[in-house]
């Protein structure tokens, strides 16, 4: 499957001169360890994958949820260099997880930016966390809303409750109590605990 969107030369291109990435302005919406546990649900279908790509982006995710375990990057590289959204997404959550050395935001917009342009859910959502926190790029929730509810289109359950999160509060759309209710409910019956809360807290609507 060819990437038909971004390459990988204009995202890094584009983030040239990009300033150092600053702690998220919003924990509700942006931690590490959620990026993480969304990623072990995308483990179970890399495995699948036939080839060498799905044991290598497998390898990814189990690296990132239990912290430990061998990460083949040259490998993953070389997929992400021939245009694979799979080895894309899979870097974008490597470097925006990983701790010390490892922790890229600048790199993982760059793969998540590619990924999602080829129509990647988890890096759809991973983007738009990044565009609403500013994290690897430049703050844009107008962005973030964007990804997150193409991400949520496609079936992603926290895309849907952060796209219900962004119309709830009015961050990057107009404030719409429908569509809130609507993408939370979605998100709610795919098991996520915070959409029940919100949808507790938030009744009236």
């Amino acid at each position: 499957m060819r990437k038909t969107g971004l390459s990988m030369g204009i995202a890094l291109v584009a983030l040239m001169g990009v300033a150092a990435a600053q702690p998220p302005v919003n924990q509700q919406h942006f931690a590490a360890e959620a990026v993480a546990r969304d990623a072990a649900s995308y483990a179970a279908s890399w495995h699948t994958t036939s080839g060498a790509l799905g044991e290598f982006s497998a390898q990814t995710v189990n690296a990132i949820v239990g912290n430990e375990g061998f990460v083949n990057l040259r490998e993953l590289r070389r997929e992400a260099s021939y245009g694979n959204p799979d080895a894309e997404a899979a870097l974008g959550l490597f470097h925006l997880t990983s701790t010390g050395e490892a922790y890229d935001p600048i790199a993982a917009f760059a793969y998540n930016s590619a990924a999602a342009e080829a129509g990647m859910p988890v890096a759809q959502t991973s983007l738009g966390l990044q565009y609403l926190n500013g994290v690897g790029t430049t703050r844009d929730t107008a962005k973030a809303a964007h990804w997150f509810e193409v991400a949520a289109k496609g079936g992603h359950t926290q895309a849907a409750y952060q796209t219900g999160v962004m119309y709830l509060e009015g961050e990057g759309v107009e404030d719409d109590s429908l569509m809130a209710r609507y993408w939370l409910l979605r998100a709610r019956e795919n098991g996520d605990r915070r959409a029940t809360r919100l949808l507790a807290d938030f009744a009236t609507f």
